[in-house]
């Protein structure tokens, strides 16, 4: 079930989708190097809680 919201919500938020995925590289990437990107980390971190609370209000395409 939760697959299916997954492709409903890619199909429907392709911007969205890619934000995510791009928020997680840089997550999965800062992880190696929190020390020296922390503050990047963070910023990408505070603009994917931002986009998550945001959600309901991305009902355009």
């Amino acid at each position: 079930m939760y697959f299916n919201i997954l492709i409903s919500q890619i199909h429907h938020h392709h911007h969205l989708f890619f934000q995510i995925f791009f928020f997680k590289y840089c997550c999965i990437h800062s992880l190696f190097h929190f020390s020296t990107n922390r503050f990047i980390f963070l910023f990408f971190f505070y603009s994917h809680v931002h986009l998550f609370f945001q959600f309901p209000s991305f009902t355009y395409v």
